[in-house]
């Protein structure tokens, strides 16, 4: 099998994961179907916004709706001989239905999807665990010679996860008869997997042209992760376990998780004179320091745990609770060496945050000989917030009600009583709604509260509009309308953090939105407004491309939310410097994300205080010359964009 044709085979993959990979399952894809009223059904479908009609043609049950949230329900159609229904059809029967397929590939979808962020795919999503998986495979097996589509389920997901078994399911394959429509894919897919080993990549590329080379390969070491070697599913298997570690050796988000059960499965199954081995060949990799440090035949364990601790230092990995939990354990494991005190004590400090209920963090402290007396009076002061922030309503009642200020002063008075050990009650919280409270209670006062405190509960904190909306307009608010403002403090906080410091992508750009939208409302005010053009000028080091399209999209741009616009606020000079620093940024990085943000915000700005800018560069061919650049990249943007001018002139 050559390159082109194992290529031909990822593209084939590509293209059917748009419609989740329906049409492996046995459901034929009705394209004709396109509006909601062209179906009826009880069920989050909707034809007209993205979603998508099935025939089920491996077994003639009907037509089903699947949603891009990977909802998958039946629908009927309203007028099926137009689209070439027959609903009459005898059903067949099978030992798996054709929905129950379609719901299993779901799944294997985030192997291929162009959504850069998805990069877990697990089948642990639909089978639950691995005893189920096992189940269902053994129960199935010898319908496969008869069922293609399952067969080629079985081939793929144990292909793609490096399972054995997979050997089984093509010797079964080779000697059926697949159907002319169906076998160039089940060929392909068997010719793949005899072909390519785990080091097989491709590089993945979303709809606004950012690209990942190793996408590909990081995800398919997650589900060689969970599939073998997560709670020892591959039983004494060291090959299979060293496997999901050494095809993507490097820091990343689920590193720490395959380093954990790593070292688990060695220590139950004794296999750490195979890991001498291959270590012996490798020599360093990520994280496995922290193996080192634990392995029985290390004669020099504190170099090896020294080391996992300068690596912690570099790369943060308190974005999840499952992670820092797994931090927290590998910590606790290393108390008993005798490690470089202070940057073992601040890293325990930093993953266990504080955490003075923790009898694991209390033993590491004993264990260095600290003095513990401290944390009677931050175990003090969390039992006093935890029964302020139990006995009010929550937070969106709590807003509209007489006994808000009384709320925010009490817990004032609270800080002001316990200062530090306050602040790691409030770092220690882990209930959302105490942690909205917590915050919310800070826009009124924050000379009372830390920061740098009320900036680690922010992460990863969702904030609905009704929340926000409530904050910015109550009665007793002041607004954000210059640089020494203390909020703005955590403003800045907000938007200067990175990615890595969340735990998504998602959540990342919805702690940007927020803290965006707390200040929309007067931003027109000069100080605020320089600081938001600073955001757009500084370096990309400093203030994330990923800020700078909030701010262009949330600040500049919103429209959504009327009562929290101030377009129409801004003087004419300062919409001419808003858009001509934002276009100067794109034809300096010619980003995406930034031309989206941008090109949005003019594309929303209704306000008349545009028109002198629209004048000014809708005939100025020196600068609209500067779009040339970009149309290897973007093609014909130079003419979207004098002709949204043209609509924006003739509008205003």
């Amino acid at each position: 099998m050559n390159k082109e044709m194992i290529n031909s085979f990822i593209r084939s993959l590509q293209i059917l994961t748009e419609y989740n990979l329906s049409y492996l399952a046995g459901g034929e894809v009705i394209d004709s179907i396109s509006e909601d009223d062209e179906i009826i059904t009880d069920e989050m479908i909707y034809p007209g916004t993205g979603d998508f009609v099935v025939w089920d043609k491996r077994c003639l049950t009907g037509t089903y709706g699947v949603a891009e949230s990977g909802l998958i329900a039946p629908v009927k159609v309203k007028n099926p001989a137009s689209h070439g229904i027959n609903y009459s059809q005898k059903p067949i029967e099978r030992l798996v239905s054709t929905a129950v397929l379609m719901k299993r590939y779901v799944w294997m979808t985030d192997l291929f999807i162009n959504w850069l962020h998805r990069d877990t795919p697990s089948p642990l999503r639909f089978f639950g665990d691995f005893e189920n998986i096992n189940a269902c495979y053994a129960e199935e097996k010898n319908e496969l010679a008869q069922d293609q589509w399952l067969a080629m389920y079985w081939l793929l997901h144990f292909g793609f996860s490096m399972d054995d078994r997979v050997n089984e399911v093509i010797a079964i394959v080779e000697k059926s008869e697949i159907e002319n429509s169906f076998a160039a894919y089940v060929e392909d897919a068997i010719n793949f997997f005899k072909h390519t080993d785990a080091n097989f990549n491709y590089v993945i590329t979303n709809n606004n042209g950012e690209s990942s080379e190793d996408l590909f390969i990081k995800r398919r070491s997650y589900l060689v992760y969970t599939t073998q070697l997560y709670r020892y599913a591959s039983g004494d298997n060291f090959k299979k376990w060293w496997l999901c570690f050494s095809m993507y050796p490097h820091f990343e988000e689920n590193l720490i998780l395959k380093i954990r059960w790593l070292k688990n499965n060695l220590k139950k199954f004794d296999r750490w004179n195979e890991l001498d081995k291959v270590r012996s060949e490798i020599g360093e990799l990520p994280f496995l320091s922290y193996i080192s440090a634990c392995n029985p035949n290390t004669t020099d364990k504190e170099h090896f745990a020294n080391q996992f601790l300068e690596e912690l230092s570099v790369h943060n990995y308190n974005k999840t609770d499952l992670q820092k939990s797994f931090i927290q354990i590998m910590l606790y494991d290393l108390r008993c060496l005798d490690l470089e005190t202070d940057a073992y004590l601040k890293a325990c400090e930093y993953y266990f945050e504080g955490d003075f209920q923790s009898e694991e963090y209390i033993e590491i402290l004993k264990s260095k000989n600290q003095n513990t007396e401290s944390l009677d009076v931050s175990n003090e002061a969390s039992n006093e917030l935890q029964k302020l922030l139990n006995k009010d309503a929550e937070i969106e009642d709590l807003l509209d009600s007489n006994q808000f200020m009384p709320f925010v002063i009490e817990l004032s008075n609270l800080a002001e009583r316990y200062k530090s050990a306050f602040d790691v009650a409030v770092s220690s919280l882990k209930e959302d709604s105490h942690k909205l409270k917590v915050f919310c209670a800070y826009w009124f006062q924050p000379s009372s509260f830390s920061a740098e405190s009320i900036f680690t509960i922010l992460k990863n904190l969702f904030i609905s509009d009704t929340v926000l909306k409530k904050l910015i307009f109550h009665q007793e608010t002041t607004q954000v309308i210059a640089t020494d403002d203390e909020r703005l403090k955590i403003i800045d906080l907000v938007f200067t953090s990175k990615e890595n410091e969340y735990q998504s992508k998602f959540t990342y750009e919805k702690t940007l939105e927020a803290a965006a939208m707390l200040i929309v409302y007067k931003s027109y005010y000069e100080s605020i407004f320089e600081y938001l053009i600073n955001i757009i000028t500084a370096e990309d080091a400093v203030y994330s491309v990923e800020t700078k399209a909030i701010v262009f999209k949330k600040i500049f741009g919103e429209d959504s939310y009327e009562d929290f616009s101030a377009q129409s606020n801004y003087s004419a000079v300062q919409v001419e410097k808003t858009f001509d620093i934002g276009f100067q940024a794109i034809f300096e990085t010619a980003s995406p994300l930034l031309l989206n943000a941008v090109g949005s915000a003019l594309h929303k700005w209704n306000e008349p205080n545009l028109k002198s800018w629209l004048a000014k560069r809708y005939n100025d061919k020196v600068w609209l010359n500067q779009f040339d650049a970009l149309e290897n990249k973007f093609k014909g943007i130079k003419k979207q964009f004098v002709a949204l001018v043209k609509e924006k002139k003739a509008s205003l």
